[in-house]
């Protein structure tokens, strides 16, 4: 049973390190949008 809740922590461990890769993953593909703007931005000024 021990054993068993063990188990759960990791699982639980993994899914809250699986969720904040996909928020950084998130952030950065906003950041390379907002720059891909700013160089159109620029190219049009």
């Amino acid at each position: 049973m021990h054993e068993q809740a063990a188990l759960t922590a990791d699982d639980d461990e993994a899914d809250m390190h699986q969720n904040a890769a996909e928020v950084h993953r998130a952030e950065a593909e906003r950041h390379a949008a907002a720059a891909v703007a700013d160089e159109a931005a620029g190219d049009a000024g």
